[in-house]
Parts: structure tokens; C-alpha cells; sequence
């Protein structure tokens, strides 16, 4: 009896004490499980709260794509809109032009004594002397073609001119683009860089090949100054603004049945944003346009541009710019090394009168 007592209380305890081993075991297998899944279920808590955070960003992003289309259509309304308003300007433009050219002579809105005829004077041209010398350096014209009052020109007479590069490239602009072409001439450039000079003396030489040529020169507040070349003759006069503006068209068609032959006017000193320059150059537009392959225009103009450009009409009147610069220290330098260039300019560019001061251009380095 005590021999089964023994054994039932060993075996009781080997039970307990195993009991008790699977315990730890489960104890020590859960705390593993949890210390190896803590670092996962936090990163996934950050991962969800991040996307989280992504979707509320996209939603932002496409609340403000739409607030952008919805301004893109406004802005799209406004550009339509815009238009509208131009084409009826346009339109009433246009309608103002109408009015204004049935009030002009010859489209029988003026009277025919409403028409004034010019007071011109006429003389025969001196285009003898009107030509190249030293190796095409330098270019010879008489100043009564300039269209400029004795008391504004130093150089009554004769006047010498550079011939430097920005010269030749107007001249074959002139030349291949206007006269060759047909193209409507647009010269762009800052006053004093030679548009008109470099103008005057290629109408001269096209002068000796036949040509006849008329310049229309515009200020901004003197009168405009008319020079024509025809069959060896030059007339030249003076006439108001308003009254050129009136009696363009009878001038341009007086002119054209004289001379029966390839015809260049010049427009010279034209300033888009004086309506009446807009008006006369319209007229030499107008006259152009009734026989292009035998009437040339060129216009001059010294502001930076010649005002709004409309491409479509552009490319309908076929008209195209040439843009002239000013001149480098180098192209003076090169100028005053000509003696008949340095002699014609030395008492203008002459500091002072007083021998031991006395520095002119060509001393200055």
C-alpha cells in the first residue's frame, strides 16, 4: 500500500512538473509571438495612416484640377468674348474707313474743286552726279532730293554718305524684296542710322534705269514735302497735312499717267499712331493695290515698329520689314578715314573752335 501511494505521488508530481513545463513554454512562445509581430502591426498602422493622408493630398488635387478647368473655361469665354469685341471694332473700322474715303476727291463724296493741286516747283534733276565713288564706299546725292529746308542742312549742295554694311543690305532689301519682288517694304530702324539717305540714293540710281519715283515725306508737325522724278525732271512742293490727305489720290494719279512706266514711291517718317499717317499711307496702299506688278511702296518709319501686325493681311499684301541699326564706333572710325567723308562732317563734329583744345572725330580713339 505504501509502495502504490509512492508511486501514485511521483507520478503526481511528474505531471505537475510537466504540466508546469508546457505552461512556460506556451508562456514563452506567446511573449516571442507578440515581441515578433509589435514592429510589424506598427508599421502597418503608419503605412495605412499614410495612405490615408495620400488620398486626402489626391482629393485636394482634384478639387483644384477642377477649379482649373472651370478657369480655363471662363478664360476660354473671355478669349472668345475678346474676339467678338475685335471683329466689331473691325467692322466699325472698316465702316469709319468707308465714311472717311466716300469724303475724299475722286470717290464722289468731295467736289472736284475741293481738290488742291500742289504749287510745285520743277527743275531738271541732277542725277549726273548721283552715283558711287571710291570703290562703292561712298554715295554722292545732291540735297535738294532730301525734301529739307537751306536753313536746316549744313551740306547745301552735296551730300557724302558711308556706304557701310546695314547700306548694302537696305540697298539689296530695295533692291531683290520691293523692286524685283513686289514685296510692300517696311524700313524699321532708329533716326540717324541712313533709311532715308540709303532710300534716296537707290530711288537715284533706279532713276538712270528708267524708273520713276515720288517720295512723300511726313513729320509730325510740318507740312508734307512731295518730291517726283520723272523723265529727267524733279518737282518738289509743300502742302498741309489735311489737304494731302484729301488730294493724294488725284497726286498719285497724276503722277502715274506721266510717267507710263515701273513706279516707286517712298513713304518716308511714317508714324503709326498719328491717324492721319495711318489715312495717307492707306491711299498709297489703295494705289498700289490697283497694279501691283508695275507700283512699288516703301515706307520708312523710326519708331521701333510699324504698329499692330495682322499676319493674314501681311501675307495678302505680301509685305515684309527690314530692320536697320544704329552705327558702331568702328563704322564711324572707318567713315572719318575718308578724307572727302572726314572733310564734309569735320566742321560739325569739331568740339571747339579753339586751336589748342581743337579735337575732332577723327583724333578721338
Amino acid at each position: 500500500m505504501e509502495e502504490e501511494l509512492a508511486i501514485f505521488t511521483s507520478t503526481s508530481h511528474t505531471v505537475h512538473k510537466k504540466q508546469r513545463f508546457h505552461d512556460d513554454v506556451d508562456l514563452q512562445r506567446a511573449q516571442s509571438i507578440q515581441d515578433y509581430k509589435s514592429p510589424d502591426i506598427e508599421n502597418h498602422t503608419y503605412l495605412f495612416g499614410k495612405l490615408d493622408h495620400l488620398k486626402q493630398k489626391k482629393g485636394c488635387l482634384l478639387q483644384e484640377q477642377d477649379c482649373l478647368r472651370q478657369e480655363k473655361a471662363s478664360l476660354r469665354q473671355e478669349k472668345d468674348r475678346l474676339r467678338q469685341k475685335e471683329d466689331r471694332l473691325r467692322q466699325k473700322e472698316a465702316e469709319l474707313v468707308r465714311e472717311i474715303r466716300a469724303l475724299k476727291p475722286g470717290r464722289r463724296g468731295l467736289k472736284h474743286e475741293d481738290i488742291v493741286n500742289p504749287d510745285w516747283e520743277e527743275v531738271e534733276a541732277d542725277l549726273a552726279e548721283a552715283g558711287f565713288k571710291v570703290e562703292q564706299k561712298v554715295f554722292r546725292l545732291n540735297t535738294s532730293f532730301l525734301l529739307r529746308d537751306k536753313e536746316d542742312d549744313h551740306e547745301v549742295g552735296e551730300r557724302l554718305l558711308y556706304c557701310r554694311k546695314d547700306f548694302h543690305k537696305q540697298w539689296r532689301f530695295l533692291e531683290e524684296d520691293v523692286c524685283k519682288e513686289g514685296y510692300l517694304g517696311y524700313i524699321v530702324g532708329p533716326p540717324g542710322t541712313g533709311k532715308t539717305l540709303t532710300t534716296m540714293a537707290f530711288m537715284l540710281s533706279i532713276c538712270k534705269e528708267g524708273w520713276s519715283v515720288m517720295v512723300v515725306r511726313l513729320w509730325v508737325y510740318r507740312s508734307v514735302g512731295l518730291l517726283e522724278i520723272v523723265e529727267g525732271k524733279q518737282r518738289t512742293c509743300k502742302i498741309r497735312l489735311n489737304v494731302a490727305l484729301r488730294s493724294m489720290e488725284a497726286i498719285l494719279d497724276e503722277w502715274t499717267r506721266k510717267s507710263k512706266k515701273k513706279l516707286l514711291l517712298f513713304a518716308d517718317g511714317y508714324h503709326y499712331h498719328i491717324p492721319l499717317h495711318m489715312e495717307l499711307l492707306r491711299e498709297c496702299c489703295a494705289w498700289r493695290e490697283q497694279d501691283q506688278s508695275n507700283r512699288r511702296l516703301v515706307v520708312a518709319t523710326s519708331l521701333g515698329s510699324r504698329g499692330k501686325i495682322y499676319r493674314e493681311e501681311d501675307t495678302e499684301m505680301k509685305v515684309k520689314e527690314h530692320h536697320v541699326y544704329s552705327w558702331t564706333l568702328r563704322e564711324c572710325k572707318e567713315a572719318v578715314g575718308y578724307d572727302c567723308l572726314y572733310h564734309s562732317v569735320t566742321g560739325v563734329m569739331e568740339i571747339t573752335d579753339q586751336p589748342s583744345v581743337n579735337v575732332s572725330i577723327r583724333d578721338y580713339q
